[in-house]
């Protein structure tokens, strides 16, 4: 299993970045693997106390940011790029923007002004701009993916109810939801039409959707989660990030 230049033997269970070798004790593995697969995905401390510990409570303990601590360390020297990373009191993510660097720009020699003091304003942003959005990213997979839970969790009778109810709430138009017959009819929410290439069981994916609502149908650019019921109906939820585009305006008028 390779993410970036992380490698994992998942029969041997070892793991390595690059060519180095990376001891890992069983739950550093277990938590490692599980960060890998859900990549650029925003793992809140419960999801992981539920997944890698299979507890089905949040207990109040520093667990797993013991844990995380030592597994940071050990993936991430001084010396190397950061791949694991911690969003203050919302959890960890391995962000995709991260896996294809091999580490900070090198330049030889000197630079000329005022070349070098625009070169370097440019590079400060791009560092402020990634670091903003794959935060946001995360935070948004992370509420996407509570909220594809909860409505999964309800009965199949109650599901219409509990779309409209969430519409009902959502005072800044930023959800969209969709509940489909297996031929791709919609019973209800404010969805069009299932994403064209959105994948059903994986993680959150960017679509571009057309919004149905009483203001009329609207496009707006999503991150949204597919999920196959067991009556055979396709449920769809999504958080705009048309936001996105408004704060790289801001930060690049900065």
């Amino acid at each position: 299993m390779r993410v970036g230049p992380l490698e994992l033997d998942l029969l041997a269970r070892t793991a390595k970045r690059g060519e180095r070798p990376i001891d890992l004790l069983p739950r550093e593995f277990r938590l490692l693997e599980y960060m890998m697969r859900r990549k650029d995905q925003l793992l809140t401390r419960a999801m992981l106390f539920e997944e890698v510990w299979n507890y089905k409570f949040v207990p109040q303990s520093n667990l797993v940011d013991v844990h995380m601590g030592r597994l940071r360390r050990k993936v991430d020297r001084p010396d190397e790029p950061a791949l694991i990373h911690n969003v203050r009191g919302e959890g960890f993510i391995i962000p995709c923007a991260c896996l294809n660097s091999a580490g900070p720009p090198h330049f030889a020699g000197r630079w000329s002004y005022p070349a070098d003091s625009r070169f370097a304003r440019f590079l400060m942003f791009g560092f402020v701009y990634w670091q903003t959005t794959a935060e946001m990213v995360g935070q948004i997979d992370a509420a996407t993916t509570r909220a594809v839970d909860v409505i999964e969790a309800s009965a199949p009778e109650s599901r219409v109810a509990a779309i409209n109810e969430r519409l009902r709430q959502d005072l800044r138009r930023i959800w969209l939801v969709g509940l489909y017959r297996p031929d791709g009819a919609r019973v209800a929410g404010n969805l069009e039409s299932i994403p064209r290439g959105l994948q059903t069981g994986a993680g959150p994916q960017t679509n571009l959707v057309i919004r149905l609502d009483t203001a009329g149908r609207e496009r707006q650019t999503i991150r949204a989660v597919a999920r196959l019921m067991a009556n055979g109906d396709i449920l769809v939820v999504g958080r705009s990030i048309d936001e996105l585009t408004a704060i790289s305006g801001i930060l690049a008028k900065s």
